[in-house]
């Protein structure tokens, strides 16, 4: 009988929330001690040998920096590394005040590939014409070598009013050279709207956005973001969509080539995405459940079914204190989970799990 486990990485502890799966009605937990205001058990974890730091081999003295903008604001948001050692870093960059999506590629050793795309960059102004929605922030890299990134995008750059705030979702395709793969969606670019956005208040507004993507069989592409909950809601529900080759809507993916969920009436926010090596998508975030800030993983097949085996009906929560705790990052280790993030407490500064 397998365990489903939640797990969040915090210094010299593995705090980890299990729940059973269908068959398994009183899980068996690991010997642990308790954290006063967490509602998880907390595990030691085996001290580490090796020294932590910077390794100063690569890039310079262990960073690898490059200015996309020498005047406006830039920013690389998320990082993949391909078969050969490469690595490709996505984000965005200013220009006039209006950001465009960019892709920097550079070696094992964090030299920049200046064979790549411009001097090591490739930027694409999706929604020219926009001002600050427009950033990459996934990457991911195909079977067939090709690099994903996707991230939001302002819907209507000629709109006024609230229907300037609505967002999209782009997703670019580059070869490894860093031209825009023209075989994907319009000329390299995937352009999709998970449904219309609402301005919740005279300060918010929720649109489309994606922040998880991985590379499923068949060049086809799982996105994991969020939508408007649709109607008078304030919030938006997770969303798992899929693509195929060609850079559209998978429709054996889900419904129509989504899958919407529903964790929280007050706040779902999507963070990572990985794909196991048997296709099965799992996706990390934070809601808002019961007035605390909890991290959670949601599990689907490559076909963007939810696995209703795993944690509660496809979703794993742990109420880790009694303030917040957001997942932003998911790793598989044996038949466990590994979520990454940040939580603090009333009576506790903030710090990294």
């Amino acid at each position: 009988m397998k365990r489903v486990c939640l797990s969040i990485l915090a210094g010299a502890v593995l705090l980890s929330a299990c729940g059973g799966s269908d068959d398994e009605a009183t899980p068996t937990q690991a010997a642990s001690t308790s954290v006063p205001g967490s509602a998880s058990p907390v595990a030691t974890a085996p001290a580490s040998t090796t020294k932590a730091g910077l390794d100063t081999t690569f890039g310079n003295g262990g960073i690898a920096q490059v200015p996309l903008s020498t005047s406006e604001h830039d920013r690389f948001m998320a990082v993949t590394v391909a078969k050969d050692g490469s690595i490709y870093a996505a984000g965005y960059v200013t220009q006039g005040g209006d950001q465009a999506m960019a892709l920097a590629k550079y070696s094992a050793a964090g030299v920049l590939d200046k064979s790549f795309g411009k001097d090591g960059v490739a930027v694409v102004n999706v929604a020219s014409g926009g001002k600050t929605a427009e950033v990459a922030r996934a990457v991911a890299i195909s079977a067939n070598g090709k690099i994903l990134i996707a991230g939001p995008i302002e819907h209507d750059t000629s709109a006024t009013g609230d229907g300037a705030k609505d967002t999209d979702v782009a997703v670019l395709r580059f070869d490894t050279s860093g031209k825009l793969d023209t075989t994907f969606g319009r000329e390299g670019i995937a352009r999709i709207d998970f449904g219309a956005g609402k301005a919740t208040s005279a300060t918010t507004f929720v649109g489309d956005t994606v922040w998880g993507m991985g590379a499923l069989a068949g060049d086809r592409v799982a996105m994991f973001g969020t939508r408007h909950a649709g109607g008078e809601r304030p919030d938006g529900d997770y969303v798992l969509a899929g693509l195929t080759s060609a850079g559209v809507l998978d429709t054996a993916f889900g419904q129509n080539g989504m899958t919407v969920v529903d964790v929280s009436a007050v706040s779902d926010n999507p963070r990572h995405l990985i794909v196991d090596k048997d296709g099965t998508i799992v996706a990390s975030g934070y809601s808002t459940i019961d007035g605390v800030v909890q991290p959670v993983l949601v599990r689907a097949s490559a076909a963007g079914q939810i696995d209703r085996s795993f944690g509660t009906n496809g979703v794993a929560t742990a109420r880790v204190l009694p303030g917040v705790a957001e997942a932003y990052s998911v790793a598989k280790q044996g038949d466990a989970y590994i979520a990454a993030g940040m939580a603090e407490a009333p009576t506790r500064p903030r710090r990294s799990i």
